[in-house]
């Protein structure tokens, strides 16, 4: 007994060893996680080293246990540890242990493009992690990183939001028109050439996760469906080249994370920049940008923060609206408590803007709320007046949103009403990025899901300025009418 208590004391020695080596491999793990040069090779490489030197030291049966361990003290792996611990389960044919590790690495790094691959090859029972998405991919074709780009409230630059595509092309500090052509710009287009898609989200693209990508073939041929120019597309495929002469078509400033409202319930407060923060961005951004925009087609603002609640947003469209001509290429995103008559004239914002999106939440619908109801009376006016610029064609589209949730689901048609009194061009319906598992209620396994789906087939949903793209993959119901 003395020398099996001895030998699993041994083991349990070479283990935590081991563990501890895996955990210390993070900061290089990271670092090549978000190296679009060498991704996914050396992130996988550190993965697989440490998935072997666990295998020798782990019994099967040992890793159910583990996952309860790593759940109830997370803390105690590192993101690569569960992800090596994923793949060593995948090897095994161990499917549940390989997918709760991987859905505990996820939980703690959301972007972790390992974690989401090796969570779909648990549930495709792959023991390479080799997906069924992949083979799609390859005949797949995706504009953006070609056209677009897209600052961050981390200060990082992006092709897309960077929960959609991890890798950074550099820093809001870098001159723009050297990122637009960086080493990472150049491998995240070469991986979308080459058909792999390595640096982009499998989980978290909605153009990837809704297989809404155009093929190749259809792109070369000039039919891909696209409201995009498909010339454009057609001659970036032809030519094969991750070195873009032309500018971005489209880039979003969305910087700088300052907001206004608060929800105390949820755990959202008001987030504001101080005077020396906002001074900083003025200096990396405004003099640089609006030359770098100049012959930019479409400049938004507000996809993250509030524009109209930031100094430096404020200065930053004082100045842009001064220095260049008028030609409607500015999309802001607001919400509504601030844009108003006033806010125009003070920016001179006039045929400047081609369309306000303005983004509601539970505390600004919910009828029972008196916050709600307060937020709602301070919109209005503003409201009323992006729809007046609406009507008479000043701009080209004003947007109402509402993210679905089981707290503003009921509150679907009378939202729609209030946006056609107001005069909205178009009213979207949308799937929250964040939310918790009882109020998601487009989770087709939440017990009020049915009710969604029955409401979105009812008369009141399906007029033309509906747009609710991004709920086309709800699974349809028979309509419930609703008055």
């Amino acid at each position: 007994m003395s020398g099996d208590t001895t030998s699993d004391r041994s083991s349990m020695g070479a283990f935590n060893d081991l563990l501890s080596q895996g955990n210390a491999r993070q900061s290089a793990y990271l670092a090549a996680s978000s190296n679009a040069e060498t991704f996914p090779s050396g992130a996988k490489k550190l993965i697989d080293d440490i998935a072997t030197g666990l295998d020798a030291a782990l019994p099967d049966d040992s890793l159910g246990t583990l996952v309860e361990k790593a759940a109830k003290d997370p803390d105690v792996f590192e993101v690569c540890t569960l992800n090596a611990l994923s793949l060593l389960s995948a090897r095994r044919g161990l499917w549940q242990e390989a997918e709760s590790f991987a859905r505990l690495a996820e939980a703690r790094n959301q972007t972790d493009l390992w974690a989401q691959r090796l969570l779909e090859a648990a549930r495709e029972k792959r023991a390479d992690p080799v997906l069924e998405v992949d083979a799609w991919l390859e005949s797949r074709f995706c504009p953006e990183p070609f056209e677009r780009m897209m600052t961050q409230p981390s200060g990082a630059v992006h092709f897309c939001p960077a929960r959609w595509q991890p890798m950074p092309l550099g820093h809001l500090s870098d001159d723009p028109d050297t990122l637009w052509n960086a080493p990472a710009a150049k491998a995240i287009r070469k991986s979308v050439l080459d058909g792999s898609f390595s640096c982009c989200s499998r989980h978290l693209c909605p153009q990837i996760r809704e297989r809404r990508l155009p093929s190749r073939a259809d792109v070369l041929a000039g039919n891909s469906g696209a409201a995009e120019p498909t010339d454009r597309h057609r001659r970036l495929l032809e030519a094969g080249d991750t070195h873009v002469k032309q500018p971005p078509r489209r880039v979003s400033l969305a910087h700088d994370p300052t907001t206004n409202t608060s929800c105390p319930s949820r755990g959202i407060e008001i987030i504001a920049l101080g005077r020396e923060a906002s001074d900083r961005l003025d200096h990396a951004v405004i003099a640089r940008y609006t030359r770098f925009l100049t012959p930019v087609e479409s400049v938004t603002l507000g996809e993250v923060g509030e524009p109209f609640a930031s100094r430096h947003m404020m200065n930053f469209l004082k100045i842009y609206c001064r220095e260049k001509s008028r030609r409607r290429d500015l999309h802001l995103h607001s919400n509504g408590l601030l844009p108003g008559e006033d806010v125009w004239n003070r920016l001179n914002l006039w045929q400047h803007v081609s369309s306000v999106h303005v983004h509601l939440g539970p505390s600004m619908t919910h009828s029972s709320c008196p916050r709600a109801s307060a937020q709602l009376k301070r919109m209005l006016p503003n409201l009323h007046f992006l729809g007046h610029l609406a009507r008479l064609k000043l701009i080209d589209e004003l947007v109402l949103t509402l993210p679905i949730s089981r707290e503003t689901v009921t509150e679907i048609p009378d939202f729609v009403r209030m946006a056609r009194h107001l005069g909205a061009s178009r009213i979207r319906l949308t799937q929250p990025e964040r939310c918790e598992d009882e109020q998601d209620i487009c989770d087709p396994a939440h017990p009020d899901h049915e009710a969604l789906t029955s409401l979105l087939g009812q008369p009141l949903l399906q007029a033309a300025d509906i747009d609710i793209t991004d709920l086309a993959d709800l699974p349809s119901t028979p309509a419930l009418e609703v008055t």
